[in-house]
């Protein structure tokens, strides 16, 4: 009998030093928070941000097991801000927004459809950078309270615009074009979509 020569991937590949890598940094950058509100804020998302990279493109997950893994290393930030916010005591404000988000996220792994992320965007980590990590810093203490409020609508704002791009066009635009050159000459390929 002939066996197979394309062998079936584990759902995850969990050994790879890559995602291995990934998660270390991701939480390492979540716990960082309560030390540093608002920095290590920013670490998370620069580690969010080219995690796609290393679990997409070096460790050969799909776009879906991406999003799964992605999906709970999330969940270790919000956890840290959470308790940095009821600290800081914002529970009720924050508990109906994690609640939100957990809506999505939930909606979102039960039927694969990103559809549920555009619909419950991540207002939780707006509120928490600015109406609780940029105070712990701060940084909003010499501006007045409409410009406040401005920036903190401007910021939702752009968040949305954020979950449009990362949820629809860009996944859309890579399926059609693949990558463009310039991206590719940084060592990215068209896999993952």
């Amino acid at each position: 009998m002939k066996r197979s020569k394309k062998q079936k991937q584990p759902d995850h590949i969990w050994i790879n030093p890559f995602v291995i890598g990934v998660i270390v940094l991701r939480i390492a950058g979540a716990l960082s928070m309560f030390w540093f509100p608002w920095w290590g804020l920013m670490v998370t998302y620069i580690f969010d941000f080219y995690d796609c990279y290393f679990l997409i493109q070096k460790a050969g997950y799909t776009r879906e097991k991406y999003h799964a893994l992605d999906k709970w290393l999330d969940w270790v930030c919000y956890a840290v801000e959470y308790c940095i916010a009821v600290w800081f005591g914002l529970a009720p404000l924050f508990t109906v927004l994690l609640l939100w988000r957990f809506i999505g996220q939930y909606l979102f792994i039960k039927t694969k459809n990103t559809l549920y992320f555009l619909l419950t965007p991540n207002i939780f980590e707006i509120a928490y950078m600015w109406l609780v990590a940029a105070r712990l810093e701060h940084i909003t203490d010499k501006i007045s309270s409409m410009l406040y409020w401005n920036i903190f609508i401007f910021l939702i704002c752009v968040k949305i615009v954020q979950e449009i791009w990362v949820h629809y066009f860009w996944p859309w635009y890579l399926k059609r074009y693949g990558f463009p050159s310039w991206v590719k000459h940084l060592g990215y390929h068209n896999v993952g979509y």
